[in-house]
Formats: structure tokens, C-alpha cells, sequence
């Protein structure tokens, strides 16, 4: 008898955890998954939507250095979550608490400055649709400037306090290598990478890294808004509908 609960205690660990492990393995890709396409419509070039995202998002997950889609990042602290209905639910909290310093998803677009382009935070959120924005962005910023090099920083914020350090590590960072988008991803996760919040914390199972990094340093990296226009006309199918 304890042998049969211990072999149906072994097939429910693997069908919970492999299926665990596969979503985190689908939902990884979807960043970079998103800029790839993005990038056939648009004349930023693909290095720069890669780079940015994984100052932005990236995380290594999986023993890769991959850019998370259900991240959030409130006035500097950080939030790394397993799944956008996660993500969406702890927004939702920051949101109903007054709270709009918010960066959000895939390219970390700040709630306060661009979040009346979006229909929903949910769009906002979804890994395709905030690249296509950030894409048409970083388009306008380039516009303005005719230069990429400010074009990144005053991706960042226009202070030079804040986006010198930001455009040196871009600067430093080499581009992403896409061939990690077909390589078998279903190895173990890193559990050094993540702590599971307490259940006391309010956002049971969700995830959270302490010490945050890349453009997290800086608190309040936007200074004014950025003259942008409303392009919440701009719509297209998300790449992976049921991922989504």
C-alpha cells in the first residue's frame, strides 16, 4: 500500500512540477519571441528592442539570461511573477492603492506616462503589444533625436544623472543570442534565482527578487512625461493567443 502511494505521489509531483516547469519554459520565450516578430515592422533595430528588454526585464531563468514578461517594478521595488494573471492581480493592488510609478512587462513601460495608450493593463502587460509600443517609442525618440545613442538613454529617462550609467551597461551588454529560443528549455530552475513570498506577504506564489538590477537601480527614472503620441489605434493579433 505505501508503495502505491508513494508511486501516485510520485506521478502527481511530476505532472504539478513538469507542468510547472513547461509554462515557465513557454513563458520565457515570449519576450524575445515578441521582439523577433516586432522587429520585421519596424526600423529599430533588433539589438536595441533585446538589449533594453533585458536591461529591463531580464532574469536568468533556467540557467538562461532571459527577459521575464510578468514583471513589475513600483518606485523601484521589484516583482517577478510566474504568470500574468499574477502579475495582473498584484498591478490591480498597486493600481486601487493610488500607486502609479509602475513599470510594466517585457520593455518595463511606466504606468504613469504611457499607461492611457493601452485599453487595459492586461494589453499592457501582454508581451506583444507592450514591445510594439515600446518599438513605436523608441521610434519616436530616435525622431526626435537622430541619434541612438540618446535614443536609449531617454528610453531610460532624459536625466543624464540617470541614463548615463543605464547606456553604459547597454553599451557593455552583448546581444542576446535568439538560437536560446529553440534549445531544449526543461531543465530544473535555478531556485537560487527566486524566494516564494509568504502567504502574510498578499500575493501568495508569486515571486519576488530582492535585490533588484539593471535599470531597477534607479527609483523614479522618469522625470517628465515624453511628448508621445496616442497611438492606441496601433493593434495587432498577439503572437501566442493562448499564451497570452
Amino acid at each position: 500500500m505505501q508503495r502505491i502511494f508513494s508511486t501516485l505521489y510520485l506521478i502527481f509531483a511530476l505532472t504539478v512540477f513538469g507542468g510547472a516547469a513547461l509554462a515557465q519554459s513557454l513563458d520565457m520565450r515570449l519576450c524575445d519571441q515578441s521582439i523577433k516578430a516586432v522587429a520585421k515592422s519596424t526600423f529599430v533595430p533588433k539589438s536595441v528592442l533585446l538589449k533594453i528588454a533585458r536591461l529591463e526585464s531580464g532574469r536568468r531563468v533556467q540557467d538562461q539570461m532571459v527577459s521575464w514578461p510578468w514583471t513589475l517594478n513600483n518606485s523601484g521595488a521589484g516583482y517577478f511573477f510566474a504568470s500574468k494573471s499574477d502579475a495582473s492581480v498584484k498591478l490591480q493592488k498597486l493600481m486601487a492603492a493610488g500607486k502609479k510609478n509602475i513599470d510594466v512587462g517585457c520593455m518595463q513601460l511606466n504606468i504613469r506616462w504611457h499607461g492611457r495608450y493601452f485599453n487595459t493593463t492586461s494589453a499592457m502587460l501582454s508581451p506583444f503589444e507592450n514591445v510594439s509600443y515600446a518599438a513605436k517609442y523608441l521610434e519616436q525618440l530616435y525622431r526626435e533625436t537622430g541619434s541612438w545613442e540618446k535614443t536609449v538613454k531617454y528610453y531610460h529617462s532624459r536625466n543624464p544623472k540617470f541614463n548615463l550609467v543605464y547606456y553604459a551597461k547597454f553599451l557593455d551588454m552583448a546581444e542576446p543570442d535568439l538560437r536560446q529560443l529553440s534549445a531544449p528549455l526543461l531543465a530544473s530552475t535555478d531556485q537560487g534565482v527566486f524566494s516564494i513570498l509568504p502567504a502574510a506577504a498578499g500575493d501568495k506564489n508569486s515571486l519576488i527578487w530582492v535585490v533588484p538590477q539593471g535599470s531597477m537601480l534607479f527609483a523614479g527614472n522618469v522625470i517628465s512625461a515624453p511628448a508621445f503620441t496616442d497611438i492606441r489605434e496601433f493593434r495587432v493579433s498577439p503572437l501566442v493567443p493562448s499564451l497570452q
